[in-house]
Formats: structure tokens, sequence, C-alpha cells
């Protein structure tokens, strides 16, 4: 009597190791006005995006950029409002043993504070960010399905559950969107705050 066995391959993602750490992104502003005709700063916020990953031996490279927007209050009497907005690219190491170069590395940051100091003609910015990365190996595992032709055999099954991996891929867009006003609203001098999440 033959026994047929009958397998069945299935992609999965097992998580190698994960990681944090924390990194100091610092940049500086320059003004076109002394410090003397600013009456405050009104806010400062900042929005992190991670533009690269990459995984090496032991390591997962990271690289990301900062955009800090900044509305300050000058002494001016009509349209005392101004907005800046600068970017500062930073690069950090997460340290993760066992990793190597062929797995998936994702990297998610967040950013703690932000610090500014006003001097004579330029504010200096301090963010802290958190980097919280994690690395993927994508296995093909097999198993087995179904055992034909073994009545006379005791089989102990055992059901599994899991999530297959069909495939992994990123993808851009650009998003416009245009705001229109009624006409009986005044028009929009100028836009001091705007985010996306």
């Amino acid at each position: 009597m033959s026994i047929e066995i009958i397998k069945d391959l299935i992609k999965v993602a097992e998580v190698r190791g994960a990681s944090e750490v924390e990194g100091l992104v610092e940049t500086e502003v320059y003004l076109n006005t002394n410090r003397q005709e600013i009456e405050s700063i009104l806010w400062v916020e900042g929005r992190t995006e991670i533009i690269s990953t990459q995984v090496i031996r032991d390591r997962l490279l990271t690289n990301g950029k900062i955009k800090f927007n900044l509305v300050y209050k000058s002494m001016e009497e009509a349209n005392n409002l101004y907005t800046l907005e600068t970017t500062k690219e930073f690069r950090e190491e997460l340290e993760i043993p066992g990793i190597e170069e062929g797995m998936e590395g994702q990297v998610n940051a967040q950013i703690e504070y932000i610090e500014y100091d006003l001097e004579e003609n330029r504010i200096d910015l301090r963010a802290l960010i958190n980097l919280t990365g994690q690395v993927e190996e994508t296995k093909e595992i097999e198993a087995i399905k179904e055992i034909v032709g073994g009545d006379h055999l005791q089989i102990k099954e055992e059901t599994i559950r899991y999530k297959e991996l069909y495939g992994r891929e990123t993808s851009y867009a650009n998003i416009q969107e245009e705001l229109r006003l009624d006409e009986d609203k005044p028009a929009i001098e100028k836009v001091i705050r705007f985010s996306i999440e």
C-alpha cells in the first residue's frame, strides 16, 4: 500500500528583530529681520518623513528628514504674522543583531519634542526624534497539507493559523486639492498653518 504526502509551500514574513533609538536633529533658520522686531514665536512644529531604509549585517540604516514649520509675530501693527519653513535631513543606525542584507526593514519616526532659541538674526531649532525599526525575513515554509492512502496510519493533525505573504510593494502618489471660497467670503491673505497626516 502506497502513501502520498501532499505538501504546500507557504510564504511568510518572520520578524527577525526590532530596535529603538533616539536622535537629535539640529538646524538654523536665518531671518530677514532682527530679534528686536520679533514680538514672539507663536509655535514651532515638525513632521518626519522616512526617505529610505537599508538592511546591512546587524544594522538597519535609515535616512529621513524633518520639515519644520514656524510662525512668529512681529512688532508691526498690521500683517504681523509670518511663517517660516525649513527642512533638515538626518541619518541614523539601529543595531539589530542577526539581520542581514536582503531582509526588509521598516522604520517609524516620531518627534518627542522641539526646542528653539531666538538669536540676533536666526532661530536655532532642535528636535528629539524617536526611531522604531523592525526587520522581517520572507521565508518559504513547506507544510504537509494532506496524507492520502494512510488509512492504517495514526496521524496527528495540527491546525496552523498564518497570514500568507503574497507580495510587498511601495508606491507614491501626488495628491492635489484646490479649495474655493464662496464669493461672499473675503479673500485669503495668508495661510499660516496647514497640516496633513
